[in-house]
């Protein structure tokens, strides 16, 4: 599994630098504005530069760790709270605390979640206690908070929180997992997805740069195409799975996977060495592509 997508909507460095400059003369200049809305916009610039893939590393670290400082400092004032899009900076710190400081990580979600519960960010704040503990080996105690994190009415949580599920679910190490329901989970989760998506196409909501948002679904969906593929391996049938990709395997908005499905699936078999099995998708690869598609 790879990591998930960065947290915070980007924003192209050069734009992002010009209006960071712009935001530190407003600060600077004292003429009425809110200090504290301000200093947001500050540490979410600097977030959103650090998501843009075009960033290097080592400008993303520094950028990030700007946001932290003020972040922090705005946890520290108590006026603070009072600020529109406080729940944004609880839930950016948490992020940011995320693998470094994890009790720090704690008590910020936990805060956002006793004294923010109305805020639409709040089931985030359980997608990153999942997570945290998906990281430590807990896949069990994260499962239990993916589900809650998907109990909300909030599609694109839900799909990202079903997939993390799914993923919790899998067979690891001594832990048998339990592959079927891992499988049923990787499918909620693309079709939440699928919805998500519809929902954003009928809305089009506009995030601002450096706004804490989850993964976006079409990321959240190829994903769960890809790794799908590991439970059923576990509990699918060879013979079934060209219909079964077929169906799961393309999206609304004309994305289709499930060829790369089938390839990846035949792969999984053969690195089993199960070789008959790996034969049979094969075999119906060739069969629906004309054996223009190359099966390992």
């Amino acid at each position: 599994m790879g990591p998930p997508p960065h947290p915070w909507v980007p924003i192209e460095p050069s734009q992002g630098h010009a209006a960071l400059t712009e935001l530190r003369r407003r600060l600077a200049s004292n003429l009425g504005e809110d200090h504290m809305a301000l200093q947001l916009a500050i540490a979410q610039h600097h977030l959103a530069i650090a998501a843009h893939p075009t960033t290097p590393l080592g400008e993303a670290i520094a950028q990030r760790q700007h946001a932290r400082q003020l972040l922090e400092t705005m946890v520290e004032d108590r006026s603070a709270a009072s600020v529109a899009g406080f729940d944004q900076v609880l839930i950016s710190l948490a992020l940011l605390r995320m693998g470094v400081d994890d009790q720090g990580m704690k008590t910020a979600t936990l805060r956002l979640i006793r004294e923010q519960p109305q805020s639409p960010v709040v089931p985030m704040a359980f997608v990153v206690f999942g997570d945290v503990m998906f990281e430590q080996g807990d896949r069990e105690a994260a499962a239990k908070v993916y589900e809650k994190a998907a109990a909300f009415q909030d599609s694109a949580v839900e799909a990202y929180a079903r997939y993390r599920q799914a993923w919790s679910l899998l067979p690891h190490g001594d832990s048998p997992g339990d592959s079927t329901k891992s499988l049923e989970l990787f499918v909620q989760a693309i079709e939440r997805a699928e919805h998500a998506l519809a929902e954003q196409r009928e809305s089009k909501p506009q995030l601002a740069p450096g706004q804490a948002r989850v993964a976006a679904p079409h990321e959240v969906a190829a994903a769960a195409r890809r790794e799908l593929v590991i439970a059923y391996a576990d509990v699918g049938q060879p013979h079934k799975a060209w219909p079964f990709f077929a169906r799961i395997g393309r999206g609304r908005e004309g994305h289709d996977m499930h060829v790369e499905m089938m390839v990846r699936l035949a792969r999984v078999y053969r690195e089993r060495s199960r070789f008959d099995e790996a034969a049979q998708v094969c075999a119906a690869l060739a069969e629906h592509t004309e054996g223009t598609v190359p099966c390992p």
